[in-house]
Parts: structure tokens; sequence; C-alpha cells
């Protein structure tokens, strides 16, 4: 996951979606008896938009290096760099 900057510390903001998405995927029944999260990763603030660019294909193509099917999910949105840069500088497109 790429995760846009905030204030907050990444380890609280990874621990936070972590925790939310282990109640929801229990209350429908999943995971009940072991955790769905690995033992490591990788937590840090990404320090450019190259950086970026280059994680975020990282990230989408990580289930297929691991032999397992491509992720696609209806919550997630791509990173728009027109919407994003306007968004931060408090202008609506």
């Amino acid at each position: 996951m790429v995760v846009a900057h905030t204030q907050r510390k990444i380890r609280r903001v990874v621990g936070h979606l972590k925790s939310e998405a282990t109640k929801a995927l229990r209350e429908e029944g999943w995971f009940l008896d072991h955790s769905p999260w690995a033992d490591h990763g990788w937590n840090v603030y990404l320090d450019s938009r190259a950086a970026m660019r280059r994680a975020i294909p990282h990230v989408e193509n990580n289930p297929e290096r691991k032999g397992k099917c491509r992720q696609r999910w209806s919550c997630v949105t791509p990173c728009d760099e027109t919407t994003d840069r306007a968004a931060r500088h408090g202008i609506n497109i």
C-alpha cells in the first residue's frame, strides 16, 4: 500500500489501517484463528514523486511476484498527480 503523506508517524498510520482491516475481516468470518499480516513490512514515507512513481507499480505487482493473484479493490483509487497537487493547495478540480 502506498499512503499519502500525513503528519502522523507512519507506524501509527499503518497500525491503524491494519487494526481496522483486521476487525472488518473478522466480522466477515476471515482470519479468526490467526493474523492476516506478515511479521515484517517496510513502513516509510517516500521522499519524492519519483520514489512514489516507482513504489506504486512495485506494490501493485507484489502479489504476482509472490505467486498470488493480482489484487483489485473497489476502495482503492489510482494516484492522479493533477488532482493530488490541486487538493494539497486547496483547489477543487
